[in-house]
């Protein structure tokens, strides 16, 4: 009896508490729009998101821009490239509660789809990249006769990162910008507005230790209205939604700590392949310019006997060309052959040096156990509400103050070459007052599929679970 008195008590308050959240009536507000779960690739996902310590690939910039130039143990070559793509669906099996409002209502919106899209060239100890990051929410019409919109919250992270010690302490920075858009569907009305803020961050991975620490740091991003390119004018509602003063993404504390058990290393020096063309070519111009010191000192003999042997005539600098035309056309037909031979030379060397450091990275060993964890200092967001909220159009308030977020993950591979697994939690912090914290559950695993253009291929699902919150995704990708 106690119990049900208990439940109809707290659904009494619950009830009495949505209908105290008075309604927006003007501009004087700002959306958090810091996003609570874990949004990412495939692999950061199944790891909980505990990714800032391992920053490899441009998927982990937004963790560490240390990312750009952190470089993994199958890039070997001076110039890299590292592309991603990943989807993340929300609300697949039933309606989530993705905002952690703790109201039961699930999303307030009929879809939600995470992309994100992305690509890295690394040259030598230099990266740089660009990350695009897209969050779109479908609004149903409300009964108020407000009509369906589409909401997005676009993050686009571009910047550069260094490789010092050989890669063994990498840094990295750049800024990232955030655009807020919404759009009445069947109708041309639409407000957006878009700010940038800095990010900064460090790797440390010694070759000779099986651990990795890392941190970073991201200044606020005020993302404030773009006028409308064609009146000039900023729009106070669209379709009855009221526009906010600014949308605000908090600055962010990160560090991270990963440590690997096993055989299989962690960490790996950057060391650049020996470049045989420099001492192939060397040898075929000292050939070259030593075959024509004979042909000028014969030239001389032949007009002054000894005036060849008295001038100080040398390679690799000869001051004197030799003038005969036969000789000349002769010696062109030489220099053509001999370089087609070294060309043939060099890229039969260089594809032996390319085969032996494949074979070393083969022959690593494979099993390992991952651990990594994570702590995210999220700062506050002044007079803000949250984007369902924002949809709602109720003053909710959210982001008060500032919270923090603990992560882990765990990463093997119990089947060589064939098939990895990652496991992970993290306590998602709500930013609402009076919602209690979630505890997620994450888990994916990479398969290896087949060979195709030289490359083995890999097809990855993960799945994010938590009280009221599912996420999944799927990729595909290269396996290394």
């Amino acid at each position: 009896m106690r119990l049900m008195l208990s439940c109809f008590l707290l659904a009494a308050w619950a009830s009495v508490a949505r209908a105290q959240d008075p309604p927006i009536e003007g501009n004087d507000f700002a959306i958090d729009a810091v996003a609570t779960p874990v949004l990412a690739s495939s692999r950061i996902t199944g790891l909980a998101g505990a990714y800032t310590a391992l920053a490899d690939g441009i998927d982990g910039v937004p963790w560490n821009p240390a990312g750009y130039a952190s470089r993994t143990l199958w890039e070997l070559d001076r110039v890299e490239y590292d592309l991603t793509a990943s989807i993340l669906l929300g609300g697949s099996f039933g309606e989530n509660d993705y905002f952690l409002n703790g109201r039961g209502d699930g999303f307030g919106v009929e879809d939600f789809v995470f992309l994100d899209l992305g690509a890295r060239l690394q040259f030598g100890p230099i990266g740089v990249g660009a990350l695009f990051q897209l969050q779109t929410y479908a609004v149903p019409p409300r009964d108020d006769g407000t009509p369906a919109a589409a909401v997005s919250l676009m993050s686009i992270h571009g910047g550069a990162g260094y490789g010092l010690f050989d890669g063994q302490l990498v840094i990295g920075g750049g800024a990232r910008g955030v655009t807020f858009d919404t759009r009445i569907i069947d109708a041309s009305e639409a407000f957006a507005l878009s700010g940038v803020g800095l990010e900064v961050g460090s790797v440390f991975r010694h070759e000779r230790l099986p651990f990795r620490v890392g941190a970073a740091f991201r200044t606020p991003v005020r993302s404030v209205v773009v006028e409308d390119p064609e009146t000039g004018e900023t729009p106070t509602q669209v379709a009855g939604l009221w526009r906010p003063e600014r949308v605000e993404l908090p600055w962010e504390v990160q560090a991270g700590f990963a440590i690997q058990l096993g055989p299989r290393p962690l960490n790996r020096r950057y060391r650049p392949k020996k470049d045989v063309s420099r001492g192939l070519r060397t040898e075929l111009e000292a050939e070259r310019c030593a075959r024509e010191l004979e042909q000028v000192k014969r030239e001389l003999a032949a007009v002054l006997p000894g005036a060849g042997e008295s001038l100080e005539l040398s390679c690799p600098r000869l001051r004197r060309r030799a003038r005969d035309p036969r000789w000349r056309e002769e010696q062109r037909a030489w220099y053509a052959a001999a370089r087609e031979r070294m060309e043939a030379d060099l890229e039969t060397a260089e594809a032996a040096i390319d085969e032996l450091w494949d074979e070393l990275y083969e022959a690593l060993p494979r099993r390992h156990l991952l651990i990594s964890v994570d702590v995210l200092l999220l700062g506050p967001v002044s007079n803000a509400i949250g984007i369902d909220a924002f949809m709602d159009q109720t003053r909710r308030r959210r982001g008060d103050g500032w919270s923090t977020t603990f992560r882990l993950g765990l990463e093997g591979e119990p089947w060589a070459h064939r098939l990895k697994v990652r496991v992970g939690t993290y306590v998602e912090q709500a930013r609402y007052a009076g919602v209690s914290a979630r505890v997620h559950g994450t888990a994916g695993f990479d398969l290896r599929l087949f060979s195709l253009f030289g490359q083995s291929w890999r097809a990855t699902f993960v799945v994010d679970g938590a009280r009221d919150y599912v996420s999944w995704g799927v990729s595909v990708g290269v396996w290394h």
